[in-house]
């Protein structure tokens, strides 16, 4: 019989194990023996008395030694003698522990070892001194844990690639190899010996390797091997989008082994970053969690009986896994692993497997990436496509353990018939004689010799006996469509009590004979392996089925069964039975490895014959297994309890094994074992098998006085309960109805290993919701299945995903995603939910019933039906097994035309539709029309037609079999009525007492006021419906309701009074719905009037619309929601209800560009929830509140929740959490106090300058700076986390972001705001400009130089202005003219000239013709402007009387008069919220600068300055005219009017202004900003550099400040210092660069040639210009993309903690890092680079980043001030020659010369990339109509070529050159060219510099890293590839100096007269080394080559980089000549 057996308490089995491992001596006293097994039984879950405590010493173990002797006796000692390495060590005694039975137990405390130690040891026992025992020697060796470090080199295999790494312990050479099985997959094999490394893989992947970096890619994946350390990551196929990564070994280890250094590798491992959240399944059959993170999941199979969940063990055990990430990993190793999943560190995901101890060692795994289903499918093609069973095995299984006799088999037979309950499958357990199992119990025979087998005939059945006739009952089985399997167990077995008590002798011929031929497994020591005694069949020995002769003669004894009585397949149980690592099998392997293994290899063994026999059509039922398990067997859950805890430990067993490759999966229905099952639950036990892979009950007990049996028949009878048969039946009738979709499902299981059963985060990995469930599922692709599995439930929560969902059973519909609250009071009830577009093949009765009764025929269907729940587009491929193809069917679902199209496949059976919808007006087969049948009996007996089904609400298309498609079109129908009986009623009742309704019955009892029915609904489309209500009222009145939709009232309808209550009519009402979700309630209201039955609710689809406004209310509060893309949501919210309608926009301000959004792609309305592809908001009606999500993540990012604040208020707002959010940008312009450019505004509280909103406003810190209001803020958090809020507000504003939440205020009687989301800020930043608008492309000479204070008296004082720039040979742009320009402006007077715009012709005569002659010279002139208009100038009453002023309080008053703050005088100011105030003014005045020639306009005091706040003014926002509503837009407006100005009257020259003030959406306009009056202080600075990082965030990419400050008096530190900083800071950062300042007094110098360190002044400004082609192609990129121009570090590294609140470091473009300087005595600062290569500006020397620091850099590199600056590997920067002789942006030249060369600086890398260079006319708007030219530039460096392109330029504009020479400036990583070629024609080369110079083409070493080579002139449109070998050594010298007696603090130095050497300024000297003190000694490279060098030594201070020496050698300069490469050797000098 099967018997169950648990673990013995005590050790009875001890003498077994003595006779084995017993040493003894002759006795002395009393002492028999003594017993030591280092490993007892490596059993993983139990140990022995006996045992090594560990098994396996690690480095700092505490080791012990656990003995026992015996007899007891008083008197004994027990110790060990031991050696250490080979030296002999002091012996250790044992302490007793206790006694037990007649043994005594010992442990002995070794203590801790070292790695490496090698320890011996013997265990000895006397007693008092004699008769000593021993037993040994026994050893170990110690090992401890050591890892990869970092990488030295690698090698690609073509197939693989290997890389060399280090040894944290330096005892191996490691390597680690990575092959690509597919694109989409890689394997890692570590070998920490170096060798033994085997694995391979496809040829398509490409190699890239840097310094830093090894890069492997496919199409699909690309791993990025970090060198030093050794980290791997994991990128998909974009480089970009992280997968994941091993841990930071500098944390905790990844890749890493135990071993001794020298002997053993005992295990190894690897260790992934895993970040909280992450899920982790499958791992096998697991019962205890589907989600196993926060525990350690152990690989090993186990036979645990009962309990399977507490104790976290399984008998299927499986090292793979899937995690929420998008990635899989699969361990191709059957030993023991484990995987530590969060528990050692909570964010690491850790793997460790036993290797068996071999020194050489490898470790592999499988990385698999892609969706669930994908995941799944690379796993089984590596392991093993799952076998699919035949189709009988999909029915219903019987088993019990008690059945041991025919007579109790037969009957059992028969009770399926009688209970007419289809089965399909019977299984014998207690079938056998318990010895050979393979002989029937009761029969006799003469016992044959082991090597021969039995037949049948060699059997007799005695009368009386168990079994009479075992041939004739498999007949009857078979007969009655039942297969018949038989239980096994792979044992010889060992032990007898009472079944049989005493082995037959067949048993024993058996066992010799395998024992003598090697057929069973060895025990390591050349006998049988046994089974340990505590382990069920212990004792027995075990067939070896690796061996193929073993297997043979095993499989002979059982033909038989096939042969003669005709059996279908075998239950193989059992198996768990291997332990002991040195148990050995036929093929090699040991017991470490076949532990897991074995039960592969009996199930193997097993089906491979049962196939053979059964010619496919058999099959094994197994418990046991590992990875690989799937391709030979179904499964069941093992030996579980009967009770609801295991039921739901069965399904997340279920669930899991899906996931781990299982597909094919039964459990022990109700339960194995324990107490008899509740009629609850054995009906919800069945519910659920009924949906699961193959459904089967058992019972364990062999011989109960009453029957155990689970049969339905022995339930009802057990528990008394008369409904478990008939409900059972109704189950088992719907599994064969499911056949044909069980087996199709099957099918695709078999094809691809996803599973039938699968959890749902494989159906919905990216619903947070769905993949947490662990007690639902999804039953193939279309079925949701929610099993019942808690007690007494009436209800069960079920968790529907998105989308409207068909409940299988009655039509009932719910729409996720949501949790439905599912009635389960009856135990026949289960919910099931078909998907949306469901089709389901069916096999139903003769009347369609699902669940009728139904034969249990498999090969011949009834009626083959496929139930269609119509959606949109769906399709279906149905296996016709009769003929082995898959046929589809489609769907083709329009309701706007009201019809359904059915593509029927060619079948060779009759076919029939079930089309869940409104009935049809007519059906047509391929265009004909079917013919209607009014009762379903009709169409049962036609061939061919339709019959619509009313409780279905489905159409019957009735088909005969076809070898040809058909076409079927429903024609006039709508989505099938929502069912009022499964609405929500208040006050009503349901009913059936009047025939006619559709589904299950109808509503009654609607007569009382306040009675309703609320249906849930789903409208498919956006648009307008007609809502069909169908009803029954014989009241004879007319009837009244009031519909409400979502809660707002949407009219009333009558329904007139009909014949009788049996007769039914519609009644109707139009309305429009968004798509999505919605309640309408039909309700019995005030005014409402007679009673009425309600059957259901009909939508019909009227017209689609592309609304995608929604309105939500609360009270008088209410909230609109605009969805204008699919990252851009718009809100309104106000108190001033009821709001205006849907469909009209939500009103924008002024600050917004763009409305005429298309709308997004997707969008769903589901309830309160709207969702695009993108985002989803989820709006709380009665708080109005809105968590936006991003949806694009998984899971979904709750991105902030916004809620009204103070509403009701007039200073209002909003609050919003904070999440996740780290840091937040944007906001304008608000200068912090404290002196720092960094600072993000999270902790901080940003205010309003004044108390309107925009205002300059002083500090100490900075001076008079301008606050300037831009509500849009950038939200940035980890991972990508991300969001941008764009607040449509034009009031002052406060923005609190300290604390959680957040909140902004201000007033406006409506709130609107728009929600931004994206993958990453760049697409945030531009999606805010796309709605703002992009900044145009500014004058090119905007990028320049312009000189400026306040104020110029004359023309002559610009004259000499630039007369003194041009000696000081500074290129310059232009001048701006301040307020003397027109000159007249007094303090406090009526007359004063502010605010007119004639010149003061007296000191700037003739100004046309000036601006002509500067324009000329290539100077622009900007002039300034203001607002106000003296009281007395003629422009002042000329604007008065058009009524172009701001008035004094209403439209008819005056214009306002300001006096206060009147230091430009008295008088108005315009109205430029009247478009024709300022069109007036531009024309009248304005318009005329702009003929003259004026470049720009400088707009002054816009915040604006001075105002009254209640003044009248014109608006633009209904019904709004105080200066205070429109105080923050003045400016824009302003702006704006200038704009249109532009365009209005043609001009075709940019607009381009200059303002202090303004608001969002300036940019658009041409605008530029400055800070204001900011003082001329170094906090000043730092504060300008953290306000220009907000700016830029805000969308404002022009931006600087009075260079040097314009508040001279705030001074508090050196002039020159500060000038210079600034200077250099703004020839970085600032467009334009405006020197500025208050020079009235004509004593402050502003122009760079005459303040500060005027070389480094020239040097800055000249690198500026030299970059002009670069800012320029940024200006372009701006215009186009909304790409910025000088964004923060955090703009393209916002996953880089260390630049998250930066702004002391900024980005050009995003290929050059900028480090600022603002403070006194600054010699040298420190810079932070990003991850990556980077190489100096200056010097061209590479630094190799991980993102860290660089320290003590110089700031005065040869004799200049520069700004620390490095550029990205692999950038390419065009540039312009600049020399003395450089006039200006344009490249105008003094000597009139052309040099229009296109110039590319190329940083060579191995990863290739591009730049596109934009070129224009510089002036004109003509770009904007194409009139622009493109060149794009290219590099890449490969085996020792770099090759640049200068691409064939498209476009043109007006002067473009059609050809020019081009220059490459190849910056190198420290070696020169040997060669170089120009579209493959080599170039010449040169030595010098002067030659190349004097070249028309050609190239050079120019040193200092640095290659250049040029053209000559060549066409544009034609490409130019430069390709330049290198690998040539650069120059190099030793410099040495003599006599170099130095103080402390002073070092000596060199320099000279090239770079390398500081062009001789002691600041940037080289410091030698004092090798032979006092001589200093010191090698430089990269030194120019053929070049006379001259230099100096000098002693200097170390510190702080001074500028001077303190001592210069004498006499005349030092000189050498350099090579052409390699050393110049030694060069001496001394003092």
């Amino acid at each position: 019989m099967r018997l169950r057996r648990s673990r013995p308490l005590g050790w009875l089995f001890l003498l077994t194990l003595i006779c084995q491992f017993l040493i003894t001596v002759p006795r002395a006293s009393a002492l028999s023996g003594i017993y030591h097994n280092p490993y007892g039984n490596d059993e993983l879950y139990a140990t022995e008395q006996t045992e090594r405590v560990p098994r396996d010493p690690m480095a700092g173990d505490t080791v012990y030694l656990n003995a026992t002797t015996w007899p007891i006796e008083m008197g004994q000692s027990v110790w060990i003698t031991w050696t250490k390495n080979g030296v002999n060590q002091t012996p250790i005694g044992a302490a007793w522990q206790y006694n037990s039975g007649n043994n005594s137990y010992w442990r002995i405390t070794m203590g801790s070892f070292s790695r490496g130690d090698h320890i011996v040891y013997t265990v000895h026992a006397d007693v008092n001194g004699s008769g000593q025992i021993s037993t040994g020697p026994f050893s170990f060796r110690v090992t401890s844990w050591s890892h990869v470090t970092n990488v030295s080199s690698y090698t690609n295999n073509g197939t693989s690639v290997d890389i060399t790494t280090g040894d944290s312990e330096g005892s191996f050479t490691p390597k680690v190899r990575i092959a690509f099985p597919t694109t989409d997959s890689f394997r890692l094999q570590l070998a920490p010996t170096g060798t033994g490394l085997n694995i391979s893989g496809i040829n398509s992947y490409s190699v890239a390797n840097t310094s830093s970096t090894l890069t492997l890619s496919t199409t699909d994946l690309v791993l990025k091997v970090n060198k030093t350390p050794f980290r791997l990551a994991v990128y998909k196929g974009d480089g970009t989008t992280l997968i994941t990564q091993q841990y930071d070994s500098t944390i905790f280890r990844n890749l890493g082994w135990a071993s001794d250094g020298s002997t053993t590798v005992t295990k190894i491992e690897d260790h992934y970053l895993s970040p909280l959240g992450e899920r982790f399944e499958g791992f096998g059959e697991r019962y205890d969690y589907l989600n196993q993170r926060g525990h350690d999941v152990h690989n090993y199979v186990y036979n645990q009986y009962r309990d399977q969940g507490s104790t976290h063990r399984t008998y299927l055990s499986v090292p793979f896994f899937i995690n929420s990430a998008g990635y899989g990993i699969y361990i191709p190793s059957t030993r023991y692993s484990i995987f530590n999943i969060g528990t050692y560190l909570n964010d690491m995901v850790g793997f460790t497997t036993d290797t068996g101890g071999a020194l050489n060692s490898t470790f592999d795994y499988y990385f698999f990436t892609g969706t669930p289903k994908q995941i799944i499918d690379r796993y089984t093609s590596v392991t093993s496509r799952p076998q699919l069973p035949p189709k009988w095995a999909f029915g219903l299984w019987m088993s019990a353990n008690e059945w041991n006799t025919q007579s109790e088999v037969l009957a059992e037979i028969a009770n399926t018939n009688t209970y007419s309950i289809p089965h399909t499958v019977l299984v014998l357990e207690q079938w056998s004689d318990e010895a050979t199992f393979y002989i029937w119990h009761g029969s006799t025979y003469t016992a044959k010799p082991g090597n021969q087998a039995h037949s049948y005939s060699d059997f007799t059945f005695p009368s009386g006996a168990a079994w009479s006739d075992p041939q004739s009952m498999v007949s009857t089985a078979h007969s009655n469509g039942i297969r018949v399997i038989l239980w096994q167990i792979p044992v010889f077995k060992e032990n007898f009590d009472t079944n049989p008590s005493t082995a037959p002798q067949q048993h024993l011929n058996d066992k010799s004979y395998a024992q003598s031929q090697g057929y069973v497994v060895d025990n390591g020591s050349g006998s049988p392996y046994r089974v340990p005694s505590g382990q069920w069949f212990g004792d027995s020995m075990v067939p070896d089925f690796t061996n193929s002769a073993a297997t043979a003669w095993w499989m002979s004894k059982r033909a038989y069964l096939f042969d003669d009585i005709g059996i279908d397949g075998f239950k193989t149980d059992g198996s768990e039975a291997i332990f002991g690592r040195n148990v050995s099998f036929y093929d090699g392997r040991k017991g470490d490895e076949m532990h897991n293994a074995y039960p592969n290899s009996y199930t193997d063994a097993y089906n491979s014959y049962v196939a053979s026999k059964t010619g496919g059509n058999g099959v094994i039922f197994s418990r046991a297994g590992t990875s690989g398990a799937q391709g030979t067997s179904i499964y069941w859950a093992g030996d579980q309890n009967s009770s609801f805890e295991a039921f739901q430990e069965a399904v997340r067993a279920g669930l899991s094994a899906g996931q781990s490759g299982i597909p094919y999966w039964a459990w022990d229905m109700a339960g194995f074992t324990g107490d008899f099952p509740s009629a609850e639950l054995y009906l919800r036990s069945a519910a659920m098998a009924t949906f699961s892979p193959i459904m089967q009950y058992h019972s364990e007990k062999a011989n109960p006085s009453i029957s155990e049996a689970r049969t339905p028949w022995n339930v009802q009878a057990r528990t008394g309960n008369t409904d478990v048969v008939p409900i059972f039946r109704m189950f088992a009738n719907v599994r064969m109805n499911l056949l044909p979709y069980i087996y199709t499902e099957a099918k695709r299981s078999s094809e691809t290993g996803v599973p039938m059963m699968r959890a749902m985060s494989i159906e919905f990995p990216d619903d947070p919701d769905a993949v947490v469930q662990d007690q639902q599922y999804m039953f193939g692709d279309q079925l949701l299945v929610a099993p019942v599995t808690t007690a007494s439930a009436t209800t069960r929560n079920v968790y529907i995903p998105a989308g409207e969902w068909y409940d299988f059973w009655n039509g009932g519909r719910f729409t996720g995603p949501g949790t439905k609250s599912y009635g389960v009071g009856s135990l026949a009830s289960i919910p099931v939910y078909a998907r949306p577009g469901a089709i389901i093949p069916l096999n139903l009765n003769a009347d369609y019933e699902l669940g009728g009764n139904i034969s249990n025929n498999v090969d011949t269907y009834t009626n083959l039906t496929f139930r269609i729940y119509p959606h949109e587009q769906a399709s279906y491929d149905y296996f016709d097994d009769a003929v082995g193809v898959d046929r589809t069917i489609t769907s083709d679902t329009d309701w706007l035309n009201q019809t359904i199209t059915v593509g029927v496949p060619a079948i060779t059976t009759t076919t029939t539709l079930q089309v869940i919808a409104s009935k049809p007006t007519s059906v047509t087969r391929n265009g004909s029309p079917l013919t209607s049948y009014s009762t379903l009996a009709g169409l049962k007996s036609a061939s061919e037609g339709w019959y619509w089904d009313p409780a279905l609400q489905a159409t019957l298309v009735k088909l005969p079999a076809s070898g040809s498609a058909r076409t079927v079109v429903l024609n006039g129908v709508n989505k099938a009525a929502y069912e009022a009986e499964f609405a929500t009623g208040v006050g009503t009742a349901t009913n059936t007492d009047h025939p006619g309704y559709t589904g299950t019955g109808f509503v009654d009892n609607f007569e009382s006021l306040g009675d309703g029915v609320t249906f849930d609904i789903n409208a498919d489309a956006t648009g307008d419906y007609t809502l069909r209500f169908r009803y029954a009222n014989a009241t004879g009145s007319t009837a009244t309701r009031t519909i409400t939709i979502d809660g707002v009232n949407a009219g009333t309808i009558s329904l007139p009074s009909l014949a009788n209550w049996d007769t039914w009519g519609t009644a109707t009402l139009s309305a429009s719905l968004g798509q999505g979700t919605h309640t309408i309630r039909i309700g019995y209201d005030t005014g409402n009037a007679q009673a009425i039955n309600l059957d259901n609710l009909e939508l019909e689809l009227t017209s689609i619309s592309s609304a995608e406004r929604f309105k939500y209310t609360s009270g008088n509060n209410y909230l609109i929601v605009e969805v204008l893309d699919d990252d851009l949501f718009h809100f309104e919210l106000s108190a001033l209800g009821p709001g205006p309608s849907t469909s009209e926009p939500i009103a924008t301000t002024p600050q917004v560009a763009k409305t005429d959004y298309d709308g997004p792609s997707v969008l769903v309305q589901v309830g309160n929830t709207l969702e695009t592809s993108e985002m989803r908001a989820e709006i709380d009606s009665s708080t109005l509140c809105v968590e936006m999500y991003d949806t694009t993540t998984t899971p979904d990012t709750l991105l902030h929740e916004i809620c009204p604040y103070n509403l009701s208020n007039a200073w209002k707002g909003l609050s919003i959490s904070k999440e996740s959010i780290e840091h937040a940008y944007g906001l304008g312009q608000q200068f912090m106090m404290g002196g720092s450019a960094d600072g993000d505004w999270v902790g901080r509280t940003r205010t309003a300058g004044g108390d309107y909103g925009n205002a300059m406003v002083y500090d100490t810190d900075n001076g008079p700076v301008g606050n300037l209001q831009i509500p849009v803020l950038f939200a940035v958090g980890p991972n990508n986390i991300n969001y941008g809020l764009f607040y449509d507000n034009i009031y002052k504003q406060t923005w609190t972001l300290t604390g959680d939440p957040w909140t902004v205020e201000s007033w406006g009687d409506q709130l609107r705001w728009y929600v931004m989301g994206g993958p990453d800020l760049p697409d945030l930043r531009a999606d805010y400009l796309e709605l703002t608008g992009r900044p145009p492309v500014p004058p090119k000479q905007a990028l320049g130089l312009w000189v400026s204070e306040y104020s110029y008296d004359n023309w002559d004082e610009i004259d000499d202005r630039l007369d003194d720039l041009r000696a000081s040979e500074f290129p310059v742009d232009g001048f701006v003219l301040d307020l003397k320009w027109f000159g007249g402006v007094t303090q406090g007077s009526d007359n004063t000239r502010m605010g007119t715009l004639d010149w003061d012709n007296t000191n700037f005569p003739n100004h046309a013709t000036a601006i002509s002659d500067y324009a000329d010279d290539g100077l622009g002139i900007i002039l300034i402007e203001e607002s106000y208009i003296g009281k007395n100038l003629s422009e002042h009453s000329d604007m008065a009387s058009r009524g172009y002023l701001v008035r004094e309080g209403c439209s008819t008053c005056d214009p306002v008069y300001l006096t206060g703050n009147d230091w430009w005088g008295r008088g108005g100011m315009i109205d430029w919220t009247q478009d024709d105030a300022g069109d007036y003014w531009h024309d009248t005045k304005r318009q005329a600068l702009i003929e003259d020639g004026v470049l720009g306009h400088w707009l002054d005091l816009g915040e604006p300055e001075m105002y009254d706040s209640g003044d009248w003014v014109a608006g633009v926002l209904p019904g709004k005219h105080n200066h205070a509503d429109y105080h923050n837009i003045y400016n824009l407006k302003w702006l704006e009017s200038v704009a249109r100005g532009y365009n209005r009257n043609g001009v075709q020259q940019r607009p381009f202004m200059l303002s202090r003030s303004g608001a969002a959406g300036i940019q658009r306009f041409g605008t530029a900003v400055w800070s204001a009056d900011i003082g001329s202080k170094l906090t000043a600075l730092a504060a300008q550099q953290n306000a220009q990082m907000h700016m830029s965030m805000s969308g404002i990419d022009y931006y600087g400040s009075d260079v040097g400050g314009f508040r001279r008096e705030m001074l508090d530190s050196d002039l020159d210092e500060l000038y210079t900083q600034w200077y250099a800071n703004s020839m970085w950062f600032d467009i334009p660069v405006r020197p500025h300042t208050d020079n009235v007094c004509n004593c402050n110098e502003t122009a760079p040639d005459q303040i500060g360190h005027v070389a480094s002044n020239l040097a800055n400004t000249r690198q500026r210009y030299e970059l002009t082609p670069y800012y320029y192609s940024l200006a372009h990129r701006a215009y186009l993309y909304g790409e910025p121009i000088v964004p923060p570090l955090v703009f393209y590294y916002q996953n880089d903690p260390n630049v998250r609140e930066m702004g002391h470091e900024k980005l050009i473009g995003r290929d050059i890092l900028v480090g600022i300087v603002a403070g006194e005595g600054e010699r040298q600062r420190n810079m932070y680079l990003p991850a990556g290569d980077w190489i100096d500006y200056a010097t061209n020397t590479r630094y190799t980043s991980t993102g860290q620091w660089f320290n003590n850099l110089p700031l005065y590199v040869n004799g200049v001030f520069r700004l620390p600056t490095f550029v990205r590997a692999g950038a390419i920067l065009p540039k312009m020659y600049v020399d003395d002789k450089t006039m200006n942006t344009l490249g105008q030249r003094s000597d009139s010369s052309t040099r229009d060369e296109l110039i590319a600086r190329v940083y060579a890398d191995s990863t290739a990339s591009s730049f596109t260079l934009y070129e224009d006319d510089g002036s004109s708007i003509a770009y904007q109509s194409g009139a622009v030219r493109t060149t794009t530039i290219s590099q890449q460096l490969s085996g020792g070529n770099a090759t640049v392109t200068i691409g064939a330029s498209s476009g043109t504009y007006a002067g473009a050159p059609s050809s020019r020479a081009n220059v490459v400036e190849l910056v190198t990583d420290n070696t020169q060219a040997s060669a170089v070629t120009l579209n493959g024609s080599p170039l010449t080369q040169y030595t010098t510099k002067a030659a190349f110079d004097a070249a028309s083409s050609g190239w050079y070493n120019a040193g200092g890293n640095l290659v250049i080579a040029k053209s000559s002139s060549l066409s544009v449109g034609s490409a130019k590839t430069f390709v330049f070998t290198l690998g040539q050594m650069p120059v190099s010298a030793t410099f040495t100096c003599s006599n170099g007696t130095t103080v402390p603090g002073q070092s000596v130095y060199v320099v000279g007269n090239v770079p390398q050497l500081g062009n001789w300024s002691p600041a940037s000297a080289v410091k030698l080394t004092p090798s032979a003190y006092p001589t200093w000694t010191g090698t430089i490279s990269n030194l120019p080559p053929n070049t006379t060098i001259e230099w100096k030594c000098i002693k200097r201070n170390d510190s702080n980089y001074p500028d001077t020496a303190d001592q210069w050698q004498g006499g005349s300069n030092n000189s050498f000549s350099t090579p052409g490469s390699g050393s110049a050797g030694t060069t001496s000098g001394g003092f």
